[in-house]
């Protein structure tokens, strides 16, 4: 029979159990889970799942279960049991009075371990597994006190046990969030677990209008952030601070737009003087979670504006985007030195590099002077503010930039998506293109930009795309043709009338002689 030791011994099932240590003994019927670090005002209670029954000399064991049992009808009804045998499934025999044991298959393995335990653990929690009635094989309550001891020693027959925190009529108080599972076997009958409470977590999202950000970002954009996380308990404790800390990089905070913070669906409007403060670029929530304790399990969240500054456009040593990162940090606990799971979000942004040149091939001279306008959509367009700040404005705002003696411009600080450039001045003796360029930027999940020319086929030998720069090329004598346009057939019929006019003097004349 296969052993569900393997399977038993991943405690991390339950985020809160931090420490587990067995120790070999010889054969017994019976066996001692240990409990230490139990938190003040908490009562813990261990329930049998699984029985364990033991053949002579140690030969052979088997693990049960009863018919009556409240983990039974669970079980299956979740498939955790099942009828048939199950690849790497451990058997359990079903235990029904006046019956032979009948072979179930236990399908927890190492693989969904985490699932069930959690699973299992939560049903307990809201009351949908109750464990009450004489068919429950527990041990005592044990309430742990600052005034006492929290080692606890529970002496138990041989099984698979969950430890469960403070149940009050079948269900769990719903200020506590730890627990733990473990498996007291022949090999391994003394077992040490240490619960604690999870390690709190703060999450962070943001948003660009009602819209999740997708990592790509313009200068100037503002964008709405908001801050989760979940107000602490705090039994035991005469002071408890909870702080959160946000700090940005290339985003400075919207001082027009109001922060606001929430505890569940309360507005706190009246937080204690220094609990919220901010500077250009940093928010510090700290406050006395004790004060708060009707909150408890409910979320704290703060949400705020901050815009995309100028200097991301910049870029690193290799060429790349400067990555904005907006970090949250979370400090806990009654001396508020213990850390959390704080969250980080990124966000880069692009840039469309244009040059200027006289030729296609690689024999071309860069061209200076040539001036374009970048449209985003029909009432957008590219405008460069004077603080180096980027933004959209209408037609008549839209800033044209200027190649240089090199050739180049750059349209930097850009988010992904569709353009339109437009250039409005050639170079002194060239034609000006006569036909728009469709451009379109896209990143990768590695967050790479990728510049594509839309309509390229449209502008053969005209424009291409080298290293996601955008090669533009003007040409002297006349205008570019474009698509659907005269091009050169009006030079060619003006052509032809002028010889027809010709040869109709020259007869004329001829005529005229000869009379």
């Amino acid at each position: 029979m296969k052993s569900l030791k393997k399977i038993l011994s991943i405690f991390a099932a339950f985020m809160m159990v931090v420490g587990l240590t067995m120790t070999n003994a010889s054969a017994t019927e019976n066996g001692e889970i240990i409990l230490k670090d139990g938190r003040n005002g908490v009562t813990y209670t261990p329930y049998q799942i699984f029985g364990l029954t033991v053949g002579e000399e140690n030969s052979s064991y088997a693990y049960t279960i009863n018919n009556n049992s409240p983990f039974y009808n669970w079980l299956l009804d979740n498939k955790y049991l099942s009828t048939s045998e199950k690849k790497d499934a451990t058997q359990v025999d079903l235990v029904e009075t006046g019956k032979a044991n009948t072979p179930m298959w236990f399908t927890v393995t190492e693989e969904n371990a985490d699932t069930f335990s959690n699973a299992i653990y939560n049903a307990i929690k809201d009351g949908s597994l109750l464990l009450t009635g004489n068919t429950v094989v527990k041990g005592e309550d044990f309430t742990a006190t600052t005034t006492t001891t929290t080692t606890h020693t529970w002496n138990l027959d041989l099984g698979y046990y969950i430890i469960v925190p403070s149940v009050s009529s079948g269900a769990l108080k719903p200020n506590v969030t730890q627990g733990a599972i473990c498996n007291i076997t022949t090999n391994a009958p003394t077992v040490t677990v240490a619960p604690k409470s999870a390690k709190p977590e703060v999450k962070k999202e943001a948003y660009e209008g009602n819209k999740p950000t997708d990592g790509s970002v313009s200068v100037g954009d503002t964008l709405r952030f908001v801050l989760t996380g979940s107000m602490p308990i705090t039994t035991g404790y005469t002071t408890y601070t909870y702080k959160l800390t946000d700090t940005m990089r290339h985003l400075t905070l919207d001082t027009t737009k109001e922060i606001v913070v929430k505890f569940g669906d309360t507005e706190m409007s009246s937080l204690p003087a220094g609990a919220l403060t901010t500077q250009e670029k940093e928010i510090v929530l700290s406050f006395d979670a004790v004060n708060y304790q009707e909150y408890v399990g409910q979320p704290i969240t703060v949400t705020y504006y901050a815009t995309v500054d100028a200097d991301a456009v910049t870029t690193d040593k290799d060429g790349k985007p400067v990555v904005i990162d907006n970090k949250v940090e979370l400090n806990y606990g009654p001396q508020g030195n213990q850390d959390g799971n704080g969250e980080t979000e990124t966000f880069t942004t692009a840039k469309l590099p244009v040059l200027k040149t006289d030729d296609a091939t690689g024999m071309a001279n860069p061209l200076a002077g040539a001036q374009f306008i970048l449209k985003k959509s029909d009432t957008e367009y590219y405008v460069r503010n004077v603080d180096g700040t980027n933004g959209w404005g209408s037609e008549e705002d839209a800033t044209p930039l200027t190649s240089d003696k090199n050739g180049n411009l750059v349209f930097e600080g850009i988010e992904k998506g569709s353009y339109t450039l437009i250039e409005t001045v050639a170079p002194e003796g060239y034609s000006k293109l006569t036909k728009p360029i469709q451009i379109t930027i896209d990143r990768d999940d590695e967050g790479k930009y990728t510049v594509e020319v839309a309509n390229k086929t449209e502008l053969t030998g005209i424009v291409d795309v080298d290293n996601n720069t955008v090669t533009v090329v003007n040409s002297t004598g006349h205008a570019l043709p474009s698509t659907g346009g005269m091009g050169t057939t009006m030079i060619y019929i003006a052509g032809a009338i002028l010889m027809v006019g010709a040869a109709v003097i020259f007869v004329t004349n001829k005529r005229m002689k000869h009379e």
